[in-house]
């Protein structure tokens, strides 16, 4: 994406990265904790789904309608699962902040997203639709974000799966990445 100077696709791409990221970390260094975040987030979402059928009417009162109840009852009062809670579990939750902008960047429908598409005139009176690739500035921030998302990610499997040789590699890799020149935030 960034290659063809699509910013709010490649930061869709980067932000999914991060969630990885923050996933891979929690799941290296707090397993049960992740693990019972994610029982806890797939019951919720059942249960929101339940909660959409009967209160949609997509499924009439009777038999059907009652053993969706008595399922959702029995889940009990589940939450979705929270990336920042994730983020935390780990040690890259200083990323979050980054996570953040990218979804208010373009990943969610925002008046910061809009502003990728669209150029109000000069009056404030109109817009129009904005043609073009981004910005070199806005790429290497997008690709910085993706490779310090995949870093950890690399480094936790490989440490997970005890693959030294390719642990190292990420090692080497993560010093050439500190070399890099600084980007601008999102």
């Amino acid at each position: 994406m960034c290659e063809r100077g699509m910013v709010a696709q490649g930061r869709i791409l980067t932000r999914n990265l991060m969630e990885d990221a923050f996933a891979m970390s929690a799941l290296h260094d707090n397993p049960d904790k992740y693990l019972a975040l994610l029982k806890e987030d797939s019951e919720g979402s059942r249960r929101l789904q339940g909660k959409f059928i009967i209160l949609q009417g997509l499924v009439e009162k009777g038999e059907t309608f009652d053993k969706l109840q008595a399922a959702m009852d029995a889940l009990g009062n589940v939450r979705p699962m929270s990336p920042k809670a994730i983020a935390e579990l780990g040690p890259l939750h200083k990323q979050y902040l980054a996570y953040q902008r990218l979804s208010d960047d373009s990943a969610h429908t925002s008046a910061r997203s809009l502003d990728k598409h669209v150029q109000a005139d000069a009056q404030r009176t109109g817009w129009c639709y904005k043609w073009g690739a981004g910005g070199a500035g806005e790429i290497a921030t997008t690709l910085h974000h993706a490779v310090l998302a995949g870093i950890p990610t690399g480094v936790g499997l490989t440490q997970m799966l005890n693959d030294k040789a390719n642990n190292e590699r990420f090692g080497d890799i993560s010093e050439r990445f500190l070399k890099m020149p600084a980007v601008g935030t999102i």
